[in-house]
Order: structure tokens, then sequence, then C-alpha cells
């Protein structure tokens, strides 16, 4: 009977058990289960583009061009994005000015530039940077950024400055996970910088109190190292550093007595263990380890503490390439630690370059063989930038970041990466150090990307910039004249002159914000701002300026140059120099498929005045030959109304009035303006809209230049010197193809061979590459990036030398 009723009763606590189990997996699960439901819709509502530029050499005179290669991609497969149609270039000083800025078209991801450095740029070291409207909702971190160097030869109060500036140190400490608790072994990464952020190396010792010494370091690579202590929560932490001749002291993060550590320890091949600890009372809740590799999620485990501690195995193969970010919530679905964990890429383009042979002569044709293969795919079709250049001292000073590199580690840390390129090197012979300095460097991120309090909160994040979809965005601002607050509900009329002229409307918000979208147009030199000055002349419009005006954090390096290159600069600018005067260095090639019909496509007719007896007044012009447009006048005031060729009837209201794509709203202007300087007249019989304003027809006026030909404008309209997007610059390249061009007497002082923005390899992977050497001698290098279509990227080098 007694086994029995212990069998009845285990039975039912057992089943008990089994319930309150299956409860609290369900409240696990539920948990686990909104904590990704939200991340997922914060990346459903948070698109977001990365920005990478390939240049065709690291540093540059003045006078020089630099040439640029755009790849915009989005920020979760890499894949090429088609979002943006602009990208915004921008070269920075010290001083956070802007020198130089540029609009570059993208398709599909991709653009080309140039931008040729004035005389007035001083030397020194500069931030080229890159980034999209869209990209401006997100922190300036995350732009594009690198460094270059300009040197001023030809100024003499710009010239390089030699004066050696002293230097700072100082260290930095990151316990692994966030977090230092009181009685637990914890790995603590160390970073050691000088007032640049370049990592500086390094040795030191952890002491206590009393003065003993309970650890020591060293840094392994850029500065950083770790090192593992168990802090107690009554001690006091000091690290004692030696940097060269310099000792510094540190004091240790402070000592937590209760809270959470996360520790990530490469086990195997195929896992990682995680281990999560606690010092807190509630040792048995259950907590969540929350897992995505960039803005991807993968990943959510629950699990309940044992003693304060739960383990956590996580299969590789589950993460991406790049960055992994385990991020530990507990109970109340907090954050409260983070770990960063890089994977090498299993999948890149390998980009192989092979010259004809190894050595060249001058002026010499040189034939190249373009390969490119992935790991996954073999044989892939890519679309890939080239650079070639002598890489002499000056150039060998440069750090250029490449693609890969950038796009699955550098984009998506904060701070100076430097040699990005080294923890992605294939090299296995020092592959257990390069492992050991990735993780360093994982170990000194803080605080991700990621804006959790966003996503945590279901964020509905109002985006300031819209995604330029078809041109650049022309954003302004129309105040009252007479009360200077903002107007609602007004009108304005953008327009930029010219032979194929932009036309575009805006209403203002309750902010008195204006948005033009005038569609793709090309360094034109000013825009024209107007309300109608019939009624809406009590208005001030100001245009703001497209270019951002955030910056990161990032701190240029002072420049410095060895007095042992003078000649060598000596050599470079007169090289320059010769290049500037005897060879045409850049040529423009079409207007980049601009889009040459008006806003409001095919005209139901065209009068193209040449073709007709020319009158002297406009008034018998339009009397005569426009018979669509009836004129009439009332007293002093003349008036057009258009003819309505859907109903037969002429409209009770004037049509829209354009010259040169510019609206006017007087029609005595038109009438009292020389017939001849108008080219021709196109005129629209039906009703059109245009944003938010619906025409009565469309009379559009052209003079011979697109230039408004002394046309008077009216004296409230916002005249403004505004640059659209590059035109597409073709590089310069002179062929020795015969005897009498290599035996040519003009000096030939290229240092950069060939630069090409766009190669495509077929779907074999195969490209052909044809250029001619200068009559410069020494060692040149060959840089090939890309992508894939499938957001594969990729960096290939080579080098061959001239005699």
């Amino acid at each position: 009977m007694r086994t029995r009723l212990q069998l009845i009763i285990k039975f039912f606590l057992t089943l008990i058990t089994l319930i309150l189990l299956s409860g609290n997996l369900h409240a696990q699960k539920d948990n686990a289960d909104k904590l990704a439901d939200q991340f997922q819709q914060y990346q459903l509502t948070h698109f977001q583009e990365k920005l990478y530029i390939h240049t065709d050499k690291p540093v540059y005179l003045t006078g020089e061009q630099i040439w640029m290669k755009i790849y915009v991609t989005d920020a979760f497969f890499h894949k090429p994005c088609n979002l943006s149609k602009v990208a915004y270039i921008e070269l920075i000083d010290k001083n956070k000015n802007s020198v130089l800025q540029a609009k570059v078209s993208l398709e599909v991801g991709k653009g080309d530039a140039a931008i040729r450095i004035p005389v007035s740029v001083a030397t020194g070291n500069y931030i080229l940077r890159g980034y999209t409207q869209w990209m401006k909702n997100y922190s300036p971190d995350f732009y594009f950024e690198q460094q270059i160097e300009i040197i001023n030869t030809l100024n003499e109060n710009l010239k390089p400055s030699l004066v050696k500036q002293a230097v700072s140190y100082d260290i930095q400490f990151f316990p692994e996970g966030g977090n230092l608790l009181n009685g637990v072994n914890s790995k603590i990464a160390f970073k050691t910088i000088n007032q640049y952020e370049q990592g500086v190396n390094c040795t030191g010792s952890i002491v206590n109190l009393q003065k003993d010494t309970i650890a020591r370091f060293s840094a392994l690579k850029f500065g950083m190292g770790n090192f593992s202590i168990t802090p107690a929560l009554n001690e006091r932490y000091t690290a004692i550093v030696q940097i060269g001749d310099t000792v510094i002291s540190r004091d240790l993060p402070a000592i937590v007595s209760k809270g959470y550590m996360i520790a990530v320890k490469d086990s195997n091949n195929q896992q990682l263990k995680i281990t999560v600890q606690t010092t807190k009372d509630a040792t048995e809740e259950t907590v969540y380890l929350f897992i995505h590799s960039g803005n991807l999620f993968k990943e959510i485990i629950a699990q309940k503490l044992q003693n304060g501690k739960a383990i956590f195995l996580v299969e590789k193969m589950k993460l991406d390439d790049g960055i992994s970010h385990f991020v530990l919530f507990n109970g109340f679905k907090e954050p409260v630690c983070e770990r960063l964990w890089f994977k090498s890429p299993e999948n890149r383009l390998n980009i192989a370059v092979h010259p004809s042979t190894e050595f060249f002569q001058t002026r010499d044709s040189i034939q190249l063989h373009i390969e490119t293969t992935s790991n996954k795919s073999g044989k892939i079709a890519a679309n890939v930038s080239m650079s070639v250049f002598l890489t002499d001292s000056l150039f060998a000073a440069g750090n250029n970041s490449d693609i890969l590199s950038y796009l699955l580690l550098s984009s998506d840390l904060k701070g100076n990466i430097e040699s990005p390129g080294y923890y992605l090197d294939q090299n296995t012979s020092n592959s257990a150090e390069r492992a050991e300095a990735t993780d360093n460097l994982m170990l000194t991120q803080g605080w991700s990307r990621l804006h959790r309090d966003e996503w945590l909160h279901t964020s509905n994040k109002q985006f300031e910039f819209l995604p330029e979809t078809e041109g650049p965005l022309v954003k302004g601002k129309i105040t009252d004249k007479r009360t200077g607050l903002p107007a609602e509900n007004i009108m304005a009329y953008l327009s930029v002159p010219g032979i194929h002229y932009k036309f575009s409307t805006a209403t203002s918000n309750s902010l008195g914000d204006l948005i033009f979208n005038p569609g793709n147009y090309y360094e034109t030199n000013e825009i024209i701002v107007q309300t109608n000055n019939q009624f809406d002349s009590a208005y001030r419009i100001n245009i703001t300026d497209p270019f951002s005006d955030q910056f990161s954090n990032k701190k240029i390096l002072p420049f410095s140059i060895p007095k042992s290159y003078t000649n060598k600069l000596l050599n470079r600018s007169i090289a320059a120099q010769s290049e500037n005067v005897f060879h045409k260095k850049v040529t423009y090639s079409g207007l980049n498929n601009t889009d040459t019909l008006p806003f409001y496509g095919n005209p139901d007719n065209i009068y193209l005045t040449d073709a007709y007896t020319r009158f002297t007044s406009m008034e018998e012009v339009m009397k005569e030959y426009v018979g669509e447009i009836r004129l009439r006048q009332v007293g002093n005031k003349y008036r057009f109304t258009a003819w309505n060729s859907r109903y037969k009837l002429f409209n009770d209201e004037e049509p829209l009035v354009l010259m040169d794509g510019v609206p006017v709203f007087s029609t005595n202007k038109v009438i009292g303006f020389d017939p001849l300087k108008i080219k021709k007249i196109e005129v629209v019989t039906q009703n059109n809209f245009t944003g938010a304003l619906l025409s009565n027809g469309i009379l559009s006026y052209s003079t011979y230049n697109g230039d408004l030909a002394g046309f008077p404008l009216d004296v409230n309209a916002f005249v403004l010197e505004y640059e659209g997007v590059q035109r597409h610059k073709e590089f310069y390249m002179p062929l020795y193809q015969t005897i009498q061009q290599k035996n040519s007497r003009i000096p030939d002082m290229r240092n950069v061979l060939y630069w090409s923005p766009n190669i495509n390899t077929d779907n074999s992977g195969n490209a052909n590459v044809q250029f001619y050497t200068s009559d410069l001698k020494g060692k040149y290098a060959i840089v090939v990036q890309g992508i894939t279509k499938d957001g594969v990227p990729g960096y290939g080098l080579t080098y061959f030398y001239t005699k």
C-alpha cells in the first residue's frame, strides 16, 4: 500500500513539475519570440546602406585628380543597392571643414567621380568621406571615411610642415561582456593608443592595493592585448604601463558586486562556447542570448541559470561572415552584456590579375588578364574597379582600406581600425596570431551600431532625410517676411534653367519645409526658386545645404614627411605640372543618359520660330502662329488661355507659362520680351499635374542657349548657385601603338598609368585590359576591387616593374 501511495505521489509530483516546466518553457518561448519579433520589425522599418570608395592612390599633389569608384550596398546582405541615386563626397580637413564637395550619380549601387585638387588646398592629411541622404538618418560614425594625404608643392605658404609634434598616450580597458564582476575570473582587453588613436606597443603589470603584481601583459598587435584576473570587491587595481620611455598608470574599471558577464570561447571548429554568469541573487532566472550578424537576426536562445551560471553552444555555421553580436538579456528582457565575435569569410571574391610579364620598358603595351572566382561558386561575374600606380616611398605611406575588410569589418565598428585588411589575410603562417588579434579587436569595442532602445520599444522613428530615388532632392524652408515664422501650405516652384531644363513644385508643411524633386541634373550653375508673385509675394525661401553637418569623432593624423623626400616631391611636382601642360587629363562622355524630355512629356505642338516669318513683337507671334493659345487684353493687362483638346474649348484659367523652365506669372512680361531671342514654343493642351500643381495647359518658351537671354525675373525670386551631380569623366591615357607615337618628344610623366571604375568580368570570370607604361621607371601596383551581384566582395593586388 505504501509503495503504491508513493508511486501515486511521485506520479502527481512529476505531472505538476511537467506542467510547471511546460508553462515556464512557454513563457520563455513567448519572451524570446517577442524579442525576435521586435528586432525583425526594426529591420523591416530601418533599412540601411553602406558606402565604400575605391580611390586610385593614397597620396596626391595639388593639381592632380582624385579618381573614385563608389559602391553602395545594403547593410544586411551587401548586395549592390538601388535605393539611392546620389552619393555625396567630401574632403574634410582637421578642423572639420569641407574643402571639396561633389555629388555623384549612382546606378544600381555604382558610381564614379573625379575631383581635381586646387592649389588653394594646404598640405596635410584629410578625410575623404561619402554617404547618401538616407545614411544621414543614422550616425555619421558609419559614413565611409578614409584618410588621404595631400601635398602642396606649388604654393609657398601652403608647403609641407616638417615640425615634429609631441606625442601623448592613453590606455583603455574593456572587461569581456562589459562588466568586471566580484569574484569571477574575467578576461580584460586593453588598447594602448596615442592622441591620434593609433595603436602603440606596450608592456605592463596589474597591481593591487598592497602593490602586489597579480598579472602582466603586453600588446600583441596594434596596441591591443588581453589578460585575466579574478577581482575582489574591496580591492582597487592599477595598471602600470610602459610605452617606450613613457610610464603611465590607469585604474581598472570599477568592480560590480551584482551584475552579469558573458565570455566567448572558440571551443572547436564547429561551435562557440558562451558562458554566462551572474552575481545577482536571482541565480535561477531565465536569461536570453540574442544573436545577430550585422543587422540580421540569427537566433535567440533561452536558458535558465543554474547556480548563477549557464553555458550556450552556438553553431558557427549559423553565423554570417563578418561580425556577430551576442547580446545577453536578463529575465526582465533588459540588455545587460554584449560580446562581439568575428567570423572570417567563408565566401569571398578572389580577384587574380595576370600581367603578360613582370618587367616592361617605358611606353610599353601591357596586357592584363583578370579572373574572378568565389569560394562557393567558382568562376563568377563581377563588377570591379582597377588602378595601376607607381609605388614609390610617397605612395607607400598611404593606408588604403579594401572593400572586403570594409564591408565585413570596419564599417560595423567605431573609431580608427588600423590596417583592417590584416584581419582578413589568408596567409596561414600567422593564422593563430591573427585570430587572437581579431578577438582583441572585438573585445575592445563598446556597445554596437544597433540602437537597441529603438527596436526594444518599437520606435516609430521619423526619418528626416528621404532617399533620393531619382536624383538630387532640393530641400528648403519658406517663411513669412512680415513675421519671420514658417509659412504653411504655400506652393513654391524650382527651376534649373537650361536647354534641357528641370522643373519641380513643392508645398510647404507646418514647419515651412519644402522638398523639390527635379530629377537628375548635371553641373548646373544656378537654380531659381519662387512663389507665385501674383498671390504669394510676402514670403522668403532659403535652400538647405544638402551636405551633412554631422561628423564622426575620427581624428586626422598630423602630417609629417621626412626631409629626405624633398627630391622625390620635386620630381613628382614637375611630373604633375608636365601632365597638366602636355596632356588633356579629363574628358567628358556625354550626359550620363540625361532624360532630355521635359516633365510634361511630348508636347501637342512645337513651333520653331526660325521656320516662320519673324515678327518683332511677341503679341504678333502668339496671334499669328500659336493657334492653341488665345491672347486677350483687358485694359493694360494681357492674359493667355489654352485650348483644351479633350473638351474642345478654351480653358477659363491661364496655362502654366515657362521661360527656359522658369515659371512666369505675368503675361505682360512675356508679351514685352524680344521674340527674336526665342528659338521654339511648345504647347500642351491637356491638363497637367506636376506634384500638387494642376495646370490648365502649358506654354513653354525656349531661348537659343537655355539661359533666359536676359528675361527679367521676379524681384522675389531666389537665385542660387547649386551644383548638380558630376558628369562622367574619362581617364586620359596616351596610346603608343606606332613607332612615331613611341618616339614622341612629349613627356609622359603619369604616375597613375590606368584607372577604370567599371570593368565587368563575364560569366566565366574573365576580362582583359590593355594600357601603356609612361616614362617613369619603378615598381607599380595593380589594385582591383569589386563585388558580385549577390554581394560577395573581394580585393586583388599584384605588382610589375618598368625599367
